[in-house]
């Protein structure tokens, strides 16, 4: 009697791994890998212009990048052409909330590129859907908070405190923050306030900023954007890893 072979997951993943691994080192002879190279720099140059300055940036890769692409469909998947990066497809909610600027997204979009990067051009432009893509991972690599920040060209002038006044209520009446009065006036008990006292403001307001960054590694880029695709990371490596040998021997 023949019995069916019962094939352990692990030996099932091995096997995916293998005959997947085997595309990626027949890709490096094959134009249409390439297809997106160009726009993927021109992606990359952008946003590391644009977040340069922000605290602990460090420049986007456009190998990793393309490594990206790579893990995530690659030039047989039906999809390669119009959509190559997945892990943003995976959380559309997240991405037009991105596209919106209400998580980070405004602060990570290049400004010339809010007016084209909106929910409907993303769907039906394969260029902007990259950069969506890739803006996408960068926000979910970012680390955030809400600062006080004040007022561009905002000068430091006195107020009189009255009575009833709390610093709350000053801040609010004066468009200025708590934080910026306490730090502007170092010596004065803000807790308790009298009649008469002149302290000193500014106008700020609280903002969301960024703040780091998390390091782009396979695992955390794996958890924080990619799918649920468990190989995920050991593709990312796998990828970057064969296109880093491509670019060596070229």
């Amino acid at each position: 009697m023949m019995t069916d072979a019962i094939i352990s997951p692990e030996k099932n993943a091995k096997a995916v791994i293998t005959l997947w691994q085997e595309s990626i080192n027949s890709a490096l002879n094959d134009t249409a890998w390439r297809f997106w190279d160009g726009e993927i720099q021109r992606t990359v140059d952008a946003y590391n212009k644009h977040l340069a300055d922000t605290p602990g940036y460090q420049p986007l890769s456009g190998t990793l990048i393309k490594a990206v692409l790579w893990a995530e469909t690659g030039a047989r998947h039906g999809e390669w052409y119009t959509r190559p990066m997945r892990g943003g497809a995976s959380d559309d909610d997240g991405l037009c909330a991105f596209l919106r600027g209400t998580e980070g997204g405004e602060l990570i979009i290049p400004p010339a590129w809010k007016l084209l990067l909106l929910s409907g051009s993303v769907r039906t432009r394969p260029e902007y859907t990259l950069r969506a893509d890739v803006g996408y991972l960068l926000k979910q690599m970012a680390l955030f908070s809400h600062q006080s920040i004040v007022a561009a060209g905002g000068k430091i002038f006195d107020i009189t405190v009255k009575p009833g006044d709390s610093i709350e209520k000053i801040a609010r009446h004066q468009g200025a923050t708590v934080e910026v009065m306490l730090r502007l006036n170092p010596g004065a008990d803000l807790s308790r306030l009298h009649a008469g006292q002149v302290l000193k403001c500014r106008r700020a307001s609280i903002k969301r900023c960024i703040t780091g960054w998390r390091a782009m590694e396979a695992e955390t880029i794996a958890q924080r954007y990619g799918s649920d695709d468990p190989l995920y990371a050991t593709k990312l490596r796998y990828a970057f890893e064969v296109i880093e040998k491509g670019k060596a021997a070229a």
